[in-house]
Formats: C-alpha cells, structure tokens, sequence
C-alpha cells in the first residue's frame, strides 16, 4: 500500500508540470483586433521509474500508463488566450484529482489490517502575459 500512496504522489507531481504551448500570431491579422483561442491539453506519464520518500520511508517507483490512468479519477488542462498586436494575456488552468484504496498489514506482533484510502485534489493556474517590448510572468 505504501508502494501505492508513493505512485499517487509521483503522478501528482508529474501530472504537474504544464504543457508549454506557444502563441502563434497570424499576420494577416489587423493588430487593433482582439484574438482569442482557447486549448485544451493532457501530459500523460507513459512511464514513471524512481523512488519517494514518506514519513522516512523509501518506496521504489515503477510504474506505466495503465498504472497511472488506474490511479486517476479526473483531470481537465486548457489555455486560454487573448491578444491585441503585442498585448497579450495567457491563462493556463489544469485540475487532477487521484486516488486509491485498500486494506494495508500492521506491524508488529499484534498484527491486524487497516483500511486506507488516499485522496489527491491538486489545482494550479498560470498566467503569463506580454506587452510591447516586455513580458512577464504571474
């Protein structure tokens, strides 16, 4: 089960990371006109090897997709944009909600079970921008 806690967290941390897209600009496009565009986008961990560290406690990683989709209970990611010539605001939102359970040993010589369930809800929102001759990050 700690195996299992270990993966949750290091798919969190995976599913983390956003997706770097880039703006593209049309240039037949009159600057004075606001542009929009909105995109959604999944980062998808095909294989994750390593260890993690809980409570002093080392757990090896090795885990694949069918691993990581068996853990995820949802997740949505999108960028939205809107730009006028140079000006330009950015939002990046992504959402991932994990989870396992199940019954784990106790040490020890009175030994027994115990019922665990582990519950993952991570959001982040990003928003870059850029002015003429600047940009900047939030």
């Amino acid at each position: 089960m700690m195996k299992r806690v270990a993966m949750i967290i290091a798919a969190t941390a995976i599913m983390s990371a956003s997706a770097a897209a880039q703006s593209l600009t049309p240039r037949n496009m009159n600057d004075d006109e606001w542009r929009f565009s909105v995109s959604p986008y999944a980062f998808v961990p095909v294989l994750t090897t390593g260890s993690s560290t809980i409570a002093d406690g080392e757990v090896d990683l090795d885990f694949d997709l069918s691993d990581a989709l068996d853990l995820l209970n949802f997740a949505i990611a999108g960028r939205g944009e809107a730009w006028k010539g140079d000006l330009g605001i950015i939002l990046d939102v992504s959402y991932v909600d994990l989870g396992a359970g199940g019954d784990i040993g106790l040490p020890g010589p009175a030994g027994g079970t115990a019922s665990v369930d582990v519950s993952i809800k991570q959001g982040w929102v990003q928003s870059p921008g850029s002015v003429p001759g600047r940009a900047w990050h939030l």
